[in-house]
């Protein structure tokens, strides 16, 4: 229409236009100028209004106050059946705990002390029977009166004081959390006679009497309630005899010091009236030796708080388009399905550990059957731990109520150390750790209660009634309503 309007329009008014205004002057060429030509067209506004009125079938279009339209869709979507594998939830989970490595502290003992003592029992020189002075020792055999001798055992005092070695001490921030005390300290035995031991020897070099209640003692601990690693006794040594022992410490407790005790009295002599002989080169003394000598240590005795471990298993966790309520597992399964598999259960830390992992979620059947629960103690001789627990019947629950859907197993799990006295190395290796495998493969239930999400078909809807040469239209706002009716036979 509009098109057919220009052309009736526009063209003859343009040609009359032109033969009115088109004019030129050629009487003086000398003065000829270039025409300029002016054009005016003049196009009628136009307005359309296309009216929606005719689209209005009031089942599908309706009308609204503001002048615009509301479309109705309305179809049947068809019927969706539930598949058997619907009480199927593929879980697929296996969940494989490395734990984390516990190092041990580190610590070098080694001793090699050896004393060395000579005790003379007479001045240089004493004064024999004759009035004679005479050194010690004397040149030729010497008479002296056994009063004489006697009155220099009386002044002479054989208390000897105690030595004493401070031990080095493990380093506090090298020990692990649940390590409150160490005892002490394990010397290493490695089987050889010369590696760690205790050695002592007493001579009695020329004296006049018996050395008596002779006592070498290597103690460790404290003062007041210390513990003995050797003790080297004998009630009589005679003139010129030597007595010697040596005891092997390898595999004793060393605690935070040694002490060494050394004692020993000389008789007198019965008679003062009796003389006695210094025989040439007699020396008239005692010569004792000691030696301790330690190799190394190798492990740690400690006290252990019971203690929890840290433990962080991760989640059995189910597809994310299943949360479940409740439900009773099939009774008739085939291998993988409805199984909880524990494999490789085992800690290889030097003391004992009780460990705990309950699956909350299965209750055995009326009939009879066991929890889901993992309890038994570990320790590194112990063999590694598997079960696998068959949950056929069982039914699912869940531990906080009826009301709530779960996306994953309820498990309890505690790996707590007992409290205990143990021995770790000192060689600042691995201490321990623990490992597990969970494996849930797939659960069939028999009944279940759940949210599952699962797509509809899809369903395509025409407009009815459009207008011809109606292409589309925008929409101003959208709204769905769905009246579903779900039946589950």
């Amino acid at each position: 229409m509009r098109e057919s309007f220009l052309k009736i329009f526009v063209f003859p008014l343009l040609g009359i236009f032109s033969f009115l205004s088109i004019s030129c002057d050629f009487e003086s060429p000398s003065e000829f100028e270039m025409p300029t030509w002016y054009v005016d067209i003049q196009l009628p506004l136009l307005q359309e209004r296309y009216d929606l009125e005719g689209m209005v079938d009031s089942v599908q279009i309706f009308l609204t106050p503001d002048s615009g339209m509301q479309l109705v869709f309305e179809d049947t979507l068809p019927s969706t059946s539930i598949d058997p594998d619907w009480l199927e939830v593929p879980v697929g989970a296996e969940i494989v705990y490395a734990g984390t490595p516990t190092n041990s502290p580190s610590l070098a003992v080694v001793v090699d002390t050896v004393i060395n003592v000579s005790i003379p029992f007479t001045p240089d020189s004493l004064i024999d029977i004759f009035g004679e002075i005479f050194p010690v020792p004397p040149a030729s055999d010497r008479q002296i009166l056994a009063e004489t001798w006697n009155n220099i055992v009386a002044a002479f005092d054989t208390t000897l004081p105690a030595q004493q070695i401070d031990l080095p001490e493990i380093d506090e921030n090298e020990l692990p959390a649940f390590i409150t005390e160490v005892s002490g300290v394990m010397i290493q035995d490695d089987g050889n006679s010369d590696s760690s031991y205790f050695f002592s020897s007493i001579t009695n070099n020329g004296m006049l009497t018996d050395v008596t209640d002779t006592r070498f003692i290597m103690l460790t601990g404290a003062s007041t309630s210390p513990d003995t690693l050797a003790n080297h006794e004998k009630s009589t040594v005679t003139k010129d005899e030597v007595f010697a022992r040596t005891t092997k410490i390898g595999g004793q407790q060393l605690k935070e010091s040694i002490r060494m005790l050394f004692d020993f009295d000389v008789s007198s002599h019965p008679n003062n009236e009796d003389i006695l002989t210094i025989s040439a080169g007699d020396s008239v003394q005692v010569n004792f030796q000691i030696r301790i000598r330690i190799a190394g240590v190798d492990t740690a005795v400690v006290e252990i708080a019971e203690y929890n471990m840290p433990t962080e298993l991760a989640p059995v966790t189910f597809p994310s388009t299943i949360e479940i309520y409740s439900g009773v597992f099939d009774t008739v399964t085939s291998s993988g399905i409805n199984e909880i598999a524990i494999s490789n259960l085992y800690s290889s830390y030097p003391f004992y550990m009780d460990f705990i992992m309950n699956f909350r979620n299965f209750v055995p059947p009326p009939s009879g059957g066991d929890s889901v629960k993992v309890d038994t103690a570990l320790f590194k001789d112990y063999a590694t731990y598997s079960e696998t627990f068959l949950i056929d019947g069982y039914t699912f629950s869940n531990p906080a109520g009826a009301d709530s859907a779960l996306s994953k197993l309820v498990i309890d799990l505690t790996a707590r150390l007992r409290e205990q006295t143990a021995y770790i190395p000192l060689d600042g290796s691995e201490l321990g750790n623990m490992t597990i495998n969970v494996a849930v493969e797939r659960l069939h239930f028999g009944s279940l209660e759940a949210n599952i999400i699962k797509s509809f078909p899809p369903s395509v809807q025409d407009i009815d009634g459009m207008p011809s040469g109606f292409s589309g239209m925008t929409f101003t706002a959208v709204q769905f309503e769905f009246d579903m009716v779900n039946q589950i036979d």
